[in-house]
């Protein structure tokens, strides 16, 4: 993984010639994760969560749908707000 030093200027919006030890491990934070949700898509760990409403007769009444998840703990989390 690689961003350059003006890259991270322009997305922190530094003026500054040096990047602090603090901006540079945010940067690498961001990095990180980056490259961990590609490496859950890689592996197919990515989630959608569905509900489903019926009606009395067992017929479906309607649906609602979220997705994008890359973790399934995550996905799991979000299935208690959902």
């Amino acid at each position: 993984m690689f961003v350059s030093k003006n890259k991270v200027r322009e997305e922190f919006s530094i003026t500054d010639e040096v990047l602090s030890d603090e901006i540079i491990e945010k940067a690498k934070k961001i990095l990180e994760g980056e490259v961990q949700i590609y490496a859950n898509y890689l592996k197919g760990e990515v989630y959608r969560l569905v509900r489903e409403n019926f009606d009395k007769d067992g017929q479906q009444e309607d649906y609602d749908v979220v997705g994008g998840f890359y973790d399934l703990e995550y996905a799991k989390e979000e299935l208690k707000n959902f």
